[in-house]
């Protein structure tokens, strides 16, 4: 990027421009934060100052694209993947249309086996057309309570309730964008552990375990809990809604 002139803008004017930013929430920590970043960051904000015809004309979509539900995450895998960008230029252009793909899961296939392990229980729950509304979070009343109750205890209360199976599980993982954003923290913002009580597993000495979905580290991971344990107010089981 070519060199500017700012060298020789008038004191007056730097002035009125801090008191601008300043008025729109700008610190000098953003300044710092600037000067600090990498050489793409430090040019896209000279090409937003610049006012860039291209730069400007995406800023332009982020009103629209926040109420339609995209979050950051969606806009950093978008900019991961030119094939998708290619095919959104097509619908753009009219010359495709946009086709919603329906996600369905075989909840009676045999379930991910882990080396070593073997299946306790797996409850069978024909094809699932995925609509987050249908997944509930159980929580025993020691758990609404923010007190704990041991995973064995836990068990015999879901016994006969639709808890989802480990299939459930491994296909979210599979594709992560369908995991609805709350699904990562409680209403007070602790994370959540949502446990497929459903597929029960056996471990080696005998241990019976259950696993769960969670968000780490940027990420989401699935875990193991075992049933001897307690299970506490961040600790969901994943039902069917009815």
């Amino acid at each position: 990027m070519s060199k500017g002139n700012l060298i020789r803008t008038p004191y007056s004017e730097i002035t009125s421009t801090i008191e601008l930013l300043d008025g729109m929430g700008v610190t000098n920590l953003d300044f710092e934060a600037l000067r600090k970043c990498p050489s793409w960051g430090r040019e896209m904000t000279a090409r937003v100052l610049k006012t860039d015809p291209f730069v400007w004309a995406m800023l332009e979509m982020e009103q629209a694209a926040a109420k339609a539900g995209f979050i950051e995450n969606d806009f950093r895998r978008l900019a991961g993947n030119e094939d998708m960008f290619r095919q959104m230029l097509q619908v753009a252009r009219g010359h495709a249309e946009v086709k919603v793909v329906e996600h369905v899961i075989d909840l009676d296939a045999d379930p991910f086996v882990p080396n070593n392990w073997k299946v306790e229980k797996h409850d069978k729950g024909g094809s699932f057309k995925w609509d987050p509304a249908q997944v509930q979070f159980y929580l025993s009343e020691p758990q609404r309570k923010e007190k704990s109750i041991e995973g064995n205890k836990l068990r015999k209360e879901l016994d006969g309730k639709p808890v989802f199976n480990a299939n459930l599980l491994d296909y979210l993982l599979a594709h992560p964008n369908l995991i609805p954003e709350d699904w990562k923290q409680d209403e007070k913002g602790r994370t959540r552990y949502i446990f497929f009580w459903g597929t029960i597993y056996r471990v080696s000495g005998g241990r019976l375990i259950v696993r769960y979905l969670c968000w780490l580290d940027g990420r989401w991971y699935w875990v193991s809990h075992w049933l001897g344990s307690d299970w506490n107010v961040s600790y969901p089981a994943a039902l069917r809604a009815s």
